[in-house]
C-alpha cells in the first residue's frame, strides 16, 4: 500500500498544488480508510427538541432525550465493512465506493451540522502525506504496538498503581476511576473505597493517575513540613476570570499574595466588628420564623438557613440587604447561586471532571466553561453594582494600593478542634500591592457562593440533628439560656456546648468531602518507599477520616460530645478538617 501511494505521489513530480493534491484518489482512499479504521469521534449526540417517532418501530424519543449516533460501532461491524479490522483503502477507491452503505461512514460526523472544518482537516492531511511520503519510507520498529490500538493510548497509565503495589478502584478508558462518581453518592463511595483499599490507594482521572490519602500523619506532614511542595490545589486554568482569579484556585506566590490581603478581613477584631450586622440578619431570620410558628406552618430549613447566610453575606461584605424572606418571590442571588449548586450545574461539573481527566486542553479547545454564562452574568453585574466600591474601601485606600493588617489575632477559634489558621512560613504580606477589579469580583463570587451554600447546610444539618436529639437540644438551651439574651461577641465565642454542637455536625456532614493538591516536585512518602512525581494530584479523604471508627467511635451517631473540653484530648491530630487544614485551609 505505501509503494502503491509513493507511485501515486511521484507521479505529480513534485507539484503538490492544490488542485494536484485534491484529485488523488489513491491518498483519499488511504485518509478515508484511516478515519474508518481509527475514527477520531466514536459518538455523535444529539437532542431532540420535540417528541419524535422512529419510523416504523413505534418507538417515540420524548421531547428533551438525547440520542447517540454510535460511529465507532458502524464502522467496524463485518456487516457493511468485510474484515472490519484490517486496514485496506481499496474500500474507498472509486471503483469500490458503490459497495458502500450510505450513514454507515461518519468520520466528521453527519448531515447540516457535520464538521465544519472538515475540508480544512483533509487538505492538511493529502498536503503532508503528500510530500512525506514522496520523501520518506515509514517502517515499524520495536517499539511500535502491532496492531495498534485505540485502547493503548486510552489504558496507557493503568498499570501504574498495580505496578508499585497500590490497591485502588480498577480504571476504565477515558473516564479512569470517575465512573465511580456515577453509581452511588460520593460520601458513600468515598467511605466504600477506604474499607476496601486502606489509607492510601491509587486512582485515575482520565489516564492520569493520582493518590487518595486518609493516612493523618503523612496529611500532617504534606501540610505542614513539606507544605511548600503541596501548596497548589491544581495544575490548570479553568478558563473563567470568575474561578482562576479566586483565592481557591490561585497559585503559588499569586495565592500567597491574595491571601496575605485577605487574611486580615476575617481576622478576630473584623469578625467583633461584623457581629452587631450578623444579629441584626438573626433578628430579621426570627421575625420570620415568628411568623411561621404562629400560624403553624412547616419551615423548609435548607431553603431558610440559605436565606440566613445570604442576607449575612450580603450585609456583612457589601453593605446591602437582600429580601430573601420573601414567600411569593426568590432573591435572584439565591436563584442563581442554586445554579451552581443544585441540580442545574451538576451536569456541567461532571463534563468538566471528565474533560479534565482527558486533557486540561480539552477545557480550552471546547471553550467548556464550568459556571453556568448567565450565572456568571449575573454575579458580573451584581457585584459591580453592589460591592466594587465598598470592597475598595474594605481591602485598600483610594488608590486601591493594599496595607497589610498588623492587628494582633484574639482567641475566638478554638485551635484545639480547628487548627492554626495561618502559618508564618507561608506567609507573604506585601505592601503596595493593586488589586484589580477582576480580583475583586472573582473573590466577592467566592465568598457569596461559598458562604451561602456552606454555612446554609451546617445549620440546616445542625437543626436536623437536634430535631432529633432532644436531650442535646434541651443542654444547648440550657447554655444559651444563661446568657440571659446578651448574645454579644465574647459570650457567643465561649459556650462549649455550642461549640461541639457545631464541630460535631462538621465532621458528620463535612462540606468539603475532599481536598485536592499538586505535587510541585518529586516526593517521598515517609518511608514508604512510593514516590509522588512532579505534577501528580493527591487528594486528602476528609470524609473517609471523619466517619472513621477507628478515630470517632460509632461514627454516624450525631455526639457533640467528642468535641466538649473534657474529651479533646481523645481526638487524634488531622482527623478533623472540615475547612482544610494546613496554611491553605479556609
Amino acid at each position: 500500500c505505501q509503494q502503491k501511494l509513493y507511485e501515486e505521489v511521484n507521479g505529480l513530480d513534485g507539484k503538490y498544488d492544490y488542485e494536484s493534491v485534491s484529485k488523488m484518489p489513491y491518498l483519499e482512499a488511504c485518509i478515508a480508510e484511516t478515519l474508518r479504521l481509527y475514527n477520531p469521534i466514536p459518538i455523535i449526540n444529539r437532542h431532540a427538541s420535540q417528541e419524535y417517532t422512529l419510523g416504523d418501530t413505534g418507538l417515540t424519543i420524548p421531547k428533551g432525550m438525547n440520542v447517540f449516533f454510535d460511529a465507532y460501532t458502524i464502522h467496524h461491524s463485518p456487516e457493511y465493512y468485510p474484515n472490519p479490522e484490517r486496514w485496506d483503502p481499496e474500500r474507498f477507491m472509486p471503483e469500490n465506493r458503490d459497495q458502500l452503505t450510505p450513514y454507515t461512514y461518519m468520520p466528521f460526523g453527519t448531515g447540516p451540522r457535520n464538521c465544519v472544518g472538515m475540508r480544512f482537516a483533509l487538505m492538511e492531511a493529502k498536503a503532508a502525506i503528500a510530500q512525506l511520503v514522496h520523501k520518506y519510507k515509514f517502517k515499524t520498529t520495536s517499539n511500535t504496538t502491532v496492531p495498534l490500538k485505540l485502547k493503548n493510548y486510552l489504558t496507557r497509565n493503568f498499570k501504574y498503581w498495580s505496578s508499585r503495589g497500590i490497591n485502588g478502584p480498577t480504571p476504565v478508558p477515558i473516564l479512569g476511576t470517575i465512573w465511580q462518581v456515577f453509581t452511588k453518592p460520593m460520601p458513600e463511595l468515598s467511605l466504600d473505597n477506604y474499607r476496601k483499599y486502606g489509607k492510601l490507594y491509587g486512582t485515575f482521572m482520565g489516564t492520569k493517575p493520582a493518590l487518595r490519602i486518609s493516612d493523618p500523619e503523612i496529611i500532617k506532614t504534606m501540610n505542614t513540613k513539606d507544605f511548600h511542595v503541596f501548596m497548589n490545589r491544581f495544575d490548570f486554568s479553568f478558563g473563567d476570570q470568575f474561578q482562576d482569579k479566586s483565592l481557591f484556585i490561585l497559585m503559588g506566590d499569586e495565592w500567597k499574595t491574595m491571601r496575605s490581603i485577605i487574611s486580615p478581613t476575617f481576622s478576630c477584631g473584623k469578625m467583633r466588628s461584623m457581629h452587631p450586622i450578623i444579629i441584626d440578619c438573626v433578628h430579621r431570620l426570627d421575625n420570620y420564623l415568628e411568623t411561621k410558628a404562629m400560624t403553624g406552618e412547616d419551615v423548609e430549613m435548607k431553603k431558610t438557613m440559605g436565606s440566613l447566610t445570604m442576607d449575612v453575606i450580603a450585609s456583612c461584605a457589601f453593605g446591602t440587604k437582600i429580601d430573601v424572606y420573601n414567600d411569593h418571590k426568590t432573591s435572584e442571588f439565591i436563584v442563581n447561586a442554586n445554579k451552581v449548586y443544585r441540580g442545574g450545574s451538576r451536569w456541567r461539573i461532571l463534563v468538566f471532571i471528565i474533560l479534565v481527566s482527558i486533557s486540561p486542553k480539552l477545557l480550552k479547545w471546547t471553550g467548556f466553561q464550568f459556571l453556568d454564562p448567565s450565572v456568571e452574568n449575573f454575579f458580573t453585574s451584581a457585584l459591580t453594582e453592589l460591592c466594587i466600591q465598598s470592597l475598595s474601601r474594605c481591602f485598600s485606600n483610594r488608590s486601591r494600593v493594599l496595607t497589610a493588617d498588623n492587628e494582633t489575632e484574639g482567641d475566638d477559634l478554638n485551635e484545639d478542634i480547628y487548627g492554626k489558621t495561618e502559618s508564618t512560613e507561608t506567609s507573604n504580606k506585601s505592601k503596595n500591592t493593586l488589586l484589580t477589579d477582576i480580583d475583586i469580583l472573582a473573590n466577592s463570587f467566592l465568598f457569596f457562593l461559598n458562604g451561602y451554600e456552606t454555612t446554609g447546610a451546617l445549620l440546616s444539618y445542625l437543626f436536623y440533628s437536634l430535631a432529633l436529639n432532644e436531650k442535646c437540644q434541651q443542654k444547648l438551651y440550657e447554655e444559651v439560656n444563661g446568657l440571659d439574651g446578651k448574645y454579644d461577641y465574647e459570650s457567643v465565642s465561649k459556650m462549649p456546648y455550642l461549640e461541639a454542637c457545631i464541630a460535631e455536625t462538621l465532621r458528620l456532614y463535612n462540606p468539603v468531602p475532599a481536598i485536592n493538591r499538586i505535587a510541585s516536585e518529586d516526593y517521598t512518602i515517609g518511608n514508604t518507599g512510593l514516590t509522588i512525581p512532579k505534577g501528580m494530584t493527591v487528594s486528602f479523604d476528609i470524609h473517609a477520616l471523619h466517619h472513621s471508627p477507628e478515630y470517632y467511635p460509632n461514627p454516624e451517631r450525631w455526639d457533640p460530645e467528642r468535641f466538649m473540653p473534657e474529651n479533646r484530648d481523645q481526638l487524634t491530630p488531622y482527623t478533623y478538617m472540615p475547612f482544610g487544614t494546613g496554611p491553605r485551609n479556609c
